[in-house]
């Protein structure tokens, strides 16, 4: 196997597990393993890694009151155009419980499908003053 082969074939980090299969699939084995856990344990952890990563942004610059943060990405996976089970929604909505107001950027989706998904899309780059990267697409590694 190539180097490059090796490479593709190993899951990126992010900040949760989304799609169609990974966040699905531990559910149908923890609905039949009356002691599930280091699976659960991982459920548990993935579903809570939005309000980790927000939290932790408080922490790097204190209260985020009326603070833009700019969310990069909004598929579940980098280079595609598929948002099932992504965990965008949960980072968005704990951002606004800490006073953030929330932007998003993709560029795989235009801004009028942004609103659709019930995201703000980013007006004004100037005016955001933290980023959070939720989805590595290529197309961000430029910058």
């Amino acid at each position: 196997m190539s180097t490059r082969s090796l490479r593709l074939a190993i899951h990126s980090p992010a900040i949760s597990v989304s799609g169609h299969c990974i966040p699905v699939y531990p559910r149908l084995y923890l609905s039949t393993d009356s002691r599930p856990g280091v699976v659960q344990a991982a459920r548990d952890l993935n579903a809570e890694m939005p309000s980790i990563m927000a939290s932790r942004l408080k922490k790097t610059f204190g209260p985020l009151a009326h603070k833009t943060v700019l969310i990069l990405g909004i598929a579940y996976r980098a280079g595609v155009k598929e948002d099932a089970f992504s965990r965008v929604h949960t980072l968005d909505r704990e951002l606004k419980r800490l006073g953030a107001t929330p932007q998003a950027a993709d560029p795989y989706y235009s801004d009028e499908e942004i609103v659709s998904l019930g995201l703000s899309p980013c007006a004004d780059f100037g005016s955001v003053e933290a980023i959070i990267l939720h989805t590595d697409h290529p197309e961000f590694r430029k910058y």
